[in-house]
């Protein structure tokens, strides 16, 4: 009969300490995979960029522009101005290829680059396009073709110094 109660105590103590120390450790186990799983599945979704912001204003304002062409090799060197077009996803290039102040080509803005689309500018078709190489500076090629002669523009817009500026308007009022 010792025996027996030594059995019935050896079944006891597996089924009250043993068995439920299996089960925690399982337990604990698929906690671990699963917050494992969890954590590995994830991707990180934080964007630096402002999604509201709109990519043309880094274009904006005057650029000093200094170009070299097939018809012209001699640098040249004068202010273009880009504004917003009234569509979303366009600027205008105001005074492209010296046409004057109030003549303009529109462009496609897609990230740090835009594409002048082939369009008639004061009877010339111009085309080509433009990255911002850093804040301050854009590289631009483009080409004009006025029927008789084809240019192939190549240029960079040197953004102009916004505090000579306030001072040029400062001084004007």
């Amino acid at each position: 009969m010792a025996a027996g109660v030594l059995n019935v105590s050896a079944a006891n103590y597996y089924l009250t300490k043993i068995k439920p120390m299996k089960t925690y450790t399982k337990i604990l186990a698929l906690i671990f995979v699963s917050v494992l799983v969890v954590f590995t599945s994830c991707e990180d979704t934080i964007d630096d960029e402002d999604p509201t912001a709109d990519d043309r204003d880094k274009f904006l304002g005057q650029w000093e522009t200094t170009e070299t062409s097939t018809l012209y090799p001699q640098p040249i060197t004068f202010q273009m101005n880009i504004e917003k077009d009234d569509n979303s996803a366009q600027i205008r290039l105001y005074n492209i290829y010296q046409l004057g102040t109030d003549m303009y080509a529109y462009a496609l803005v897609t990230g740090n680059s835009f594409t002048i689309p082939q369009q008639s500018v004061n009877d010339m078709i111009i085309e080509g396009y433009g990255e911002m190489v850093t804040d301050n500076k854009i590289d631009l090629e483009y080409s004009v073709n006025d029927g008789a002669d084809k240019d192939e523009v190549i240029g960079e817009m040197i953004r102009a110094n916004p505090s000579l500026i306030a001072a040029v308007n400062f001084t004007l009022e």
